[in-house]
């Protein structure tokens, strides 16, 4: 093992021997050249680019690396300068795709959880509701006592002195009222 790389875990998938042919493409614009076109699928060409590299560094490993340790590492394996580059760039690639997953899942948690709040304020609109509802038909019934009362009291002739009622009415009760008996 190279001494640079003492003190450092390096997986065996990455440690390429400079004088051994590289199974990576050259860049003569052979057929196995990445930058060549071909009429294969993107997809199919980005799977045997995947192969190739893998053949260096993993993926998982690639996307972990600080950047300064993938410079470290690559220059010391002596690969040419367009593997480096197209390995600089698969990570970027799967630092993206990494980034934009994160913010799907992100996304996705906030969606939920702004999802079960709506529902936990439309139960509670509801009860508020069904509890108004409630209310008003009590507000309806004391009226309703209020105005026999009152009547009661103009057929009696007895006096009744309203003190802090409001004109509408909304909020009548008997407390409020005071009663006298004239006569």
């Amino acid at each position: 093992m190279d001494s640079s790389l003492q003190g450092y875990s390096v997986p065996l998938g990455l440690m390429v021997n400079a004088t051994e042919e590289s199974p990576l493409p050259n860049s003569t614009g052979g057929k196995g050249d990445l930058s060549s076109p071909s009429n294969e699928s993107s997809s199919s060409r980005r799977g045997s680019m995947d192969q190739q590299f893998s053949n260096i560094i993993s993926d998982d490993h690639l996307s972990s690396l600080d950047i300064k340790d993938l410079n470290r590492i690559l220059r010391d394996q002596g690969l040419p300068k367009e593997t480096i580059e197209k390995l600089k760039q698969r990570r970027r690639t799967l630092k993206n795709r990494k980034y934009a997953t994160d913010c799907r899942e992100k996304k996705d948690t906030e969606v939920s959880h702004l999802q079960e709040t709506q529902s936990d304020e439309t139960s509670t609109i509801e009860e508020l509701e069904v509890a108004n509802s409630l209310l008003q038909k009590e507000i309806d019934e004391l009226k309703r006592r209020y105005q026999a009362v009152v009547r009661h009291a103009k057929a009696e002739n007895i006096r009744i002195t309203e003190r802090n009622v409001p004109l509408s009415g909304h909020s009548s009760s008997l407390s409020n009222a005071q009663v006298a008996h004239s006569g």
